[in-house]
């Protein structure tokens, strides 16, 4: 098995997004979905004629973590879990203890009763301190053309908010039977500086990334010295959308009961994440699966701390392969 670290440099304005409404088009994601860095790879190698990607692609087995932005003084964000509370007046961020949790009250004798909770934004840590983080964003206009009078019309004027070239982005790649490297090299390419399109209108320009890709083989050791040495409850924070079949219906809330053999003591959720598909030929929608959204916290009972690094490598659900159910260890 290998671990890489992935960095990607936005180099045009990039869009990845949901459905579509109207001729407005906004990016939607805080971060790059493990999904998205997948397709691109893999689609490059194609591309590339590599003999040795059809394996992958047809039997999946590495697993694309999603890469989160990077701020240029704080360092790597992640997304907030549902005990990070802010003042909406002077906008202080605090992160309350979870055993005994109690919500704040107040900031300082004029900040009383004000704070709102922050949970699934991103943010980012220095030195004991939090701060609130945004991704910069550009508007792109563009013109639309029928493919059937390959020529534009009245009315295909197309405006895609998208994010701003020079955006900085970090992730990880698990390469469980080290398929990746003789792949890339089979290519001709270079690890180093891979050309990637990624999101939508990537013919026309947008959506073009740098990617950097390097092993980490000291990764899962410094993983053991710094969460062995922290202080707190050993907790899986939601790095991706975490849907799993087990859980409790009948419950407004989902209620998972165990993470890959490991009891559920505690769920804390930022939000429901879903994920469903439209059949175009019946005109209908099919079946929604529900799920955590990014920065929830699920708290395990009586975990190991290798255990608990194996689910932040592999994940912690059937769908891993896909960029989703991708967990970090963290303490609170």
């Amino acid at each position: 098995m290998k671990i890489y670290s992935l960095e990607l440099k936005v180099k045009t304005p990039l869009v990845i997004a949901g459905p579509k409404y109207g001729r407005v088009i906004e990016h939607s994601t805080s971060y790059i979905p493990g999904s998205s860095i997948r397709g691109a790879i893999l689609t490059l190698l194609k591309f590339m004629n590599s003999k040795l990607v059809d394996e992958e692609i047809s039997n999946p087995r590495m697993i694309f973590h999603p890469a989160y932005p990077v701020d240029e003084d704080w360092g790597l964000t992640y997304p907030a879990d549902p005990l990070t509370f802010k003042c909406k007046i002077c906008g202080k961020i605090s992160r309350e203890p979870l055993e005994p949790f109690k919500a704040p009250i107040k900031y300082s004798k004029d900040h009383i009763c004000v704070f709102k909770n922050i949970g699934g934004s991103l943010i980012c840590c220095r030195d004991g301190e939090i701060k609130s983080f945004k991704l910069k964003y550009v508007l792109v206009e563009s013109v639309g053309v029928n493919k059937i009078l390959k020529s534009s019309e009245v009315g295909l004027l197309y405006s895609y908010i998208a994010l701003a070239p020079g955006a900085l982005f970090r992730g990880l790649i698990i390469d469980p039977e080290d398929r990746l490297e003789p792949m890339i090299k089979d290519s001709g390419l270079d690890m180093n500086c891979l050309k990637l399109k990624i999101g939508r209108r990537t013919s026309a320009g947008l959506g073009h990334v740098d990617a950097k890709i390097v092993e980490d083989k000291n990764y899962i050791d410094k993983r053991m010295r710094q969460l062995s040495n922290a202080k707190g409850t050993l907790c899986l924070l939601a790095r991706s959308p975490i849907f799993t079949f087990d859980y409790d219906e009948k419950n407004i809330f989902l209620t998972i009961k165990n993470v890959k053999g490991l009891t559920a003591k505690y769920i804390l959720n930022t939000g429901i994440a879903r994920a469903s598909g439209y059949s175009i030929r019946s005109n209908t929608p099919k079946v929604m699966v529900k799920g955590l959204n990014i920065g929830s916290l699920i708290i395990p009972d009586k975990a190991d701390l290798s255990d608990l690094i194996k689910l932040e490598l592999y994940g912690i659900g059937p769908f891993s392969t896909s960029g989703l159910n991708i967990v970090e260890v963290v303490t609170r």
